[in-house]
């Protein structure tokens, strides 16, 4: 994804405030994980910005399903108190699966003149088609985890 539109602060003193998000869904994965998301998030961050910036992060573990989680009641606070310019992703499964959760979220962001990016769905709220592209996306990471659990209940039926 390369940025049409470029980011902008917000700010009178210039400094672009993003506030980068990733989850690991259970104690079971490394948190490491959540360490490469933020990594590569950060390297398009770099690639399409020049500028001063202050970046946040949020490493969060708990269900992509749960609408109450720690690192993401932090973002929320961010947005709400209009520190933040970017939310930044990699894919939208790193901020939530539930899709009411998901547009609720980005409308958050939206009300508070705040841009969401996400960079492998290729959603950016500054473009006129990120609605379209969000459709698409929210669809896309809702499904695979009933295909998942589907395939898992398969195998333990005939392993256990």
């Amino acid at each position: 994804m390369s940025l049409s539109i470029p980011l902008t602060s917000k700010h009178a003193d210039g400094v672009l405030r993003v506030a980068q998000c990733s989850r690991i869904s259970t104690l079971r994965q490394d948190m490491e994980s959540t360490t490469a998301q933020l990594e590569e998030s950060e390297k398009f961050l770099r690639r399409e910005y020049c500028g001063r910036l202050e970046i946040r992060t949020i490493a969060d573990q708990g269900s992509g399903w749960l609408a109450e989680r720690p690192g993401m009641n932090q973002v929320r606070e961010w947005i709400d108190e209009g520190w933040c310019d970017l939310v930044l992703v990699n894919e939208l499964r790193e901020v939530f699966r539930n899709p009411a959760f998901l547009w609720r979220f980005v409308f958050q962001c939206l009300d508070r003149q705040t841009r969401f990016i996400s960079v492998n769905d290729s959603i950016d709220t500054a473009q006129p088609d990120w609605e379209n592209l969000m459709h698409v996306a929210v669809l896309r990471h809702g499904m695979s985890v009933p295909e998942t659990r589907r395939r898992v209940r398969g195998k333990a039926t005939h392993s256990f």
